[in-house]
């Protein structure tokens, strides 16, 4: 939630909160309520909700405008996944296209850009670039994406 809280939440099943509660208690014996409580308090009064609510509607903005971007400024070098919620997207390669030569171009450039292909543990996920959009506000999209479009240029030439 807030990491200077130190406190998160889960939606559980019902059939799962005994067994839960059990064990948060059994680990984390003797941990401050005062926090755990006015955060209870902010929820059940409806603010966090309502938070969510906002910050819902500006990332679904952002994401939109990072994406349409994406698209306009690279082209039918990349193809950006549509996938509702979360906070990073994935813009998949064009063929010959590699994501760890252009996330380091991108890095080297001071973007957060990552290499999808670095994130895969157990099986093959393809080429692809991870951007978080959360602080991209949409009037800077376009910018972004352009500077984006210089840095890796290079790399984006070697088909």
């Amino acid at each position: 939630m807030y990491p200077g809280l130190r406190l998160g939440y889960l939606v559980l099943p019902e059939s799962l909160i005994d067994v839960f509660a059990r064990s948060i208690r059994l680990r984390y014996l003797g941990h401050a309520t005062l926090e755990q409580r006015v955060v209870g308090d902010f929820m059940a009064a409806g603010h966090f909700a309502r938070h969510l609510k906002r910050m819902r509607a500006l990332y679904g903005a952002r994401h939109r405008a990072l994406a349409d971007n994406l698209s306009q400024v690279l082209g039918d070098r990349i193809t950006v996944e549509p996938r509702p919620g979360g906070m990073h997207l994935i813009a998949r390669l064009g063929r010959g296209l590699n994501d760890v030569e252009l996330a380091k171009l991108a890095q080297v450039h001071g973007f957060a850009v990552y290499a999808l292909s670095r994130h895969a543990m157990t099986h093959e996920c393809g080429q692809g670039l991870l951007f978080g959009f959360t602080n991209v506000a949409e009037s800077d999209a376009r910018g972004l994406c352009e500077r984006l479009r210089l840095a890796i240029g290079k790399g984006l030439n070697q088909r």
